[in-house]
């Protein structure tokens, strides 16, 4: 059973975004049975927030686990569901898909750490468990299942993500304010990064993919409108198919990550599309990409 917080919508649907879609596809395909729940269906608030569905979700969801009677759960973020702990005697793994700050229920679990094993994908994640107390847990290497395909390049420059905006007025604050960097959160600060960065490459063959809210910056330059994709991305064989179309894809984390990957680096050094990204020690560090060390140290472009 893997539970995590989507956040991204078709049709008024909640979607499987692209890590989770092919971390379920790697486990089916090596003989599991998966179950995924979206939080964002059940939870007042999916996200940094608290596990306490209403009555009638909390039951269905309880007993549709005590169905599935899962040997393992993996919940991302900790976001899930309150009490299940109780009910299931199988493993349970709490994985970062954001840094510890972000996570549901944070004093709870810190409270129960003994019931679960924490991963994280980067060091600096195994530190923040650290310094609340918790020492069960394990460094774990980023993977994909993208698949390189040799196919006609549609695009020059990708990039797949989030402006970290979600209205007019939010956007023109952003814009006006972009060069005061003193007191803003971290979403503020990645959002300008981001913008300062793709703004650069506007005019060089840059497709940008992700939330209508990109369409907001044509306000203040009209070539986000050229630039931007309108189109549905959110699976893994949509990440697979843009990233194989294009002759470079462009990483820009989150200011919250420190020292690891964020999902699409994997996605994108799997794919035939070559990485433009800034440099962080656990990339390097990884030991799975060891054998193609020589070549990326040739060949990634490093950006800040």
């Amino acid at each position: 059973l893997i539970s995590f917080f989507s956040g991204l919508y078709h049709n008024d649907e909640i979607q499987v975004g692209t890590f989770f879609d092919g971390l379920s596809k790697a486990l089916i395909r090596n003989g599991n049975e998966v179950l995924l729940l979206a939080t964002d269906d059940f939870l007042p608030v999916a996200w940094n927030g608290y596990n306490r569905p209403t009555r009638y979700h909390k039951n269905y969801i309880q007993s549709k686990i005590k169905k599935f009677d899962p040997d393992l759960i993996i919940t991302f973020n900790n976001s899930f569901i309150e009490g299940v702990e109780r009910i299931v005697n199988c493993p349970i793994i709490v994985w970062d898909s954001d840094t510890f700050q972000y996570f549901n229920e944070k004093e709870k679990l810190i409270e129960n750490k003994d019931r679960y094993t924490f991963l994280s994908f980067s060091t600096q994640g195994i530190k923040d468990y650290k310094k609340v107390g918790i020492e069960k847990s394990f460094l774990v290497k980023i993977g994909s299942e993208v698949q390189s395909k040799k196919m006609e390049k549609k695009y020059n420059i990708s990039f797949i993500g989030n402006p970290f905006f979600n209205s007019t007025e939010k956007c023109y604050d952003f814009y006006k304010l972009q060069n005061d960097l003193k007191k803003k959160d971290s979403f503020f600060l990645s959002g300008v990064k981001r913008l300062r960065i793709l703004e650069k490459l506007l005019e060089s063959g840059l497709a940008i993919f992700g939330p209508r809210e990109w369409l907001i910056l044509q306000n203040f330059n009209i070539n986000f409108s050229n630039c931007y994709k309108d189109e549905n991305v959110f699976s893994h064989s949509h990440n697979e198919l843009i990233y194989n179309r294009s002759n470079f894809s462009i990483n820009i984390p989150h200011k919250q990550n420190i020292t690891g990957m964020p999902f699409r680096v994997a996605d994108i050094v799997r794919s035939d599309s070559l990485l433009i990204t800034e440099y962080k020690s656990d990339f390097f560090n990884d030991l799975s990409f060891q054998k193609e060390l020589d070549f990326l140290k040739k060949n990634i472009v490093y950006v800040s």
